[in-house]
């Protein structure tokens, strides 16, 4: 590679001032945005690295730059002799996403791992009397490179040249469960620490029956398990923790590298067992939990406590990527539908379906049609516009749309604005994938109605329906139209005075909104959780939520909180009843 002579001038500085630790490649990194960093030259690179394991948001993220800023001129440091906020909010994040006990904030994952296994050690040293204290850890493993975490490090490369060594370690060849049992027969092994993806010199993932045993014998043991999340954890794998790919819990986990997104911050989560093991003066830290570190950490655990960002790491663990050249479409289109069609052939007689027996909603009651819905009224609508007018049941609301995660996660948002509306005695249709998350929970099942307000519930009872109808795809709208069309017309009143109202609270594509442009096209209040992507200028925004209603007789409504936003389309039923003349 030739030099610039702006590389050059950093790399002969580099050489007159700094000890030669690291074998570096004669770039000198700039700025980043992203997954993209660029050099001093200019030249843009995608950083496949992650900053090792650390940028875990990208760079120049949002969010993480403006907490920084902000924490930076109000306050970067104080003693842990006083409590600072950002550090507690952090503990708690950790502690709530992570189902553990109690956390430590220190700066690196080498610390957090001494610190694991003083832990470990303080623990067998009061409760067996001094007798144990030897570290078991897996040959070719890296835990760091300070005295005893050089030691936990199972490679003699890293060894050599630092005699007199620190004592108490031993070593043990992963994924061979015999070698392990044997090495177990040692009485003053304290503990045994891994990683669940082995990461210096390749990627070795640890084989999950290996694992699972080894840890089972240690904590048959009493032998304190340390898992070393500093390199897989932090969402690498898909999931909060690269242990949680195996079916075990150890007693405490490090972490560090991904925790801040780029500063400095390191991390032990303990168990109950051993929360409570060092007192004060036993450890500490001068920079660990600082206001810094710890506001930027909490950006990051905010992210990482959505479920649609883990999901989509899942989703793109296993992906390759397939340069796209607009001279060779046909070309890569028939490679990618014949890989899916193999990859389904491949999974599908592998995968065990595993429907359980007794889930308790294999009665759901789906696909009903406007026609349907007359039969369990005798035949006309009648019936439906006594109860309605009489107020025992307020009205009826459509519920149609997808599953977006980013509102509140998988259906949430419109599971609990269903529960919301039925216990107001308010009746549901639903269309559209939103439909499956509140088949999932049973809401159009039979004793659904036990959910619903007393009125809907004895109605429901006597017509043998859930308070929850479906009535098929997000196109089955238009089956929707029909009912309130009918009702209309059997009263003699236009669609916007109807008692009804519209919404889409989890809606993800254009389907979703076309829905949505044709009930307000109907006059009807439409309810969104999300705004649009494009909400257009103050005009527009100002006619779709309030214009509407001089034009259409429809309003948009846009509120995030599944109860607030049913009693927002309480209100406006109940608005509409007024107009009518009904109680």
């Amino acid at each position: 590679m030739e030099l610039t002579q702006n590389v050059k001038n950093i790399q002969e500085k580099w050489d007159k001032n700094f000890m030669q630790t690291y074998a570096q490649i004669p770039v000198v990194i700039d700025k980043g945005q992203g997954a993209t960093v660029t050099d001093i030259d200019g030249k843009e690179y995608v950083d496949f690295t992650s900053g090792i394991g650390v940028s875990s948001l990208g760079y120049g993220h949002k969010g993480l730059v403006e907490a920084i800023q902000y924490q930076a001129a109000k306050l970067l440091h104080s003693s842990n002799i006083f409590f600072n906020q950002p550090n507690v909010e952090a503990g708690e994040k950790l502690v709530k996403l992570s189902g553990y006990d109690k956390v430590f904030f220190c700066n690196s994952g080498t610390e957090a791992n001494e610190g694991a296994m003083k832990i470990a050690r303080k623990y067998s040293d009061i409760k067996y009397e001094g007798d144990r204290g030897t570290i078991l850890s897996l040959n070719k493993s890296f835990h760091g490179r300070t005295m005893a975490s050089l030691m936990a490090t199972g490679k003699d490369a890293y060894h050599k040249y630092f005699y007199p060594l620190p004592t108490g370690y031993k070593y043990v060849e992963k994924n061979d469960i015999e070698a392990f049992k044997e090495a177990l027969k040692d009485d003053t092994i304290c503990a045994f620490i891994f990683e669940a993806v082995q990461g210096e010199g390749g990627v070795y993932p640890i084989e999950k029956e290996f694992i699972e045993e080894a840890v089972k014998l240690c904590q048959e043991k009493d032998i304190v398990v340390i898992c070393d999340e500093v390199q897989a954890g932090m969402g690498r794998t898909g999931k909060l923790f690269g242990f949680q790919e195996f079916d075990i819990k150890p007693d405490l986990i490090t972490m560090a590298k991904g925790l801040a997104g780029g500063i400095p911050v390191g991390a032990i989560l303990s168990n109950e067992k051993l929360s409570n093991v060092l007192a004060p003066g036993d450890h500490g830290t001068t920079f660990g939990g600082n206001a810094l570190a710890m506001s930027a950490a909490n950006v990051v655990l905010d992210e990482l406590a959505k479920p649609e960002f883990l999901d989509d790491v899942a989703k793109k663990k296993n992906a390759e990527l397939i340069q796209l050249d607009r001279d060779k479409f046909d070309e890569i289109d028939h490679r990618l539908i014949n890989e899916a069609v193999e990859a389904y052939k491949a999974r599908r007689g592998n995968v065990e379906i595993d429907i359980p027996k007794d889930h308790g909603y294999d009665k759901s009651l789906t696909g009903v049609s406007e026609k349907n819905l007359k039969e369990f009224l005798g035949g006309n609508w009648k019936p439906l516009i006594d109860l309605i007018a009489d107020g025992t049941i307020k009205g009826v609301v459509g519920v149609v749309g997808c599953s977006n995660m980013t509102a509140g996660g998988h259906d949430v948002h419109t599971v609990e604005l269903v529960k919301e509306l039925i216990k107001k005695d308010i009746l549901v249709l639903s269309a559209g994938c939103s439909t499956g998350g509140l088949e999932n929970v049973g809401l159009m099942s039979p004793g659904a109605e036990e959910l619903a307000g007393e009125n809907l519930k004895a109605v429901c009872k006597k017509l043998n329906i859930p308070p929850v109808l479906n009535f098929g795809p997000c196109l089955a709208i238009g089956r929707i139209e029909i009912v309130v069309s009918e009702l209309a017309a059997a009263l003699n009143v236009d669609i916007p005075q109807l008692p009804v109202a519209l919404s889409a609270p989890q809606w993800l594509e254009e389907q979703a909104l076309a829905d949505g442009a044709f009930g307000l096209a109907l006059g009807l209040p439409l309810h969104l959780a999300l705004p649009p992507f494009v909400t257009g200028g103050p005009l527009v925004t100002q006619v779709l939520t309030e214009g509407l209603k001089d034009i259409t007789g429809g309003s948009v409504i846009i509120n995030p909180d599944p109860v607030a936003s049913a009693e927002i389309l309480e209100s406006e039923i109940l608005d509409r009843r007024k107009g009518l003349g009904l109680k």
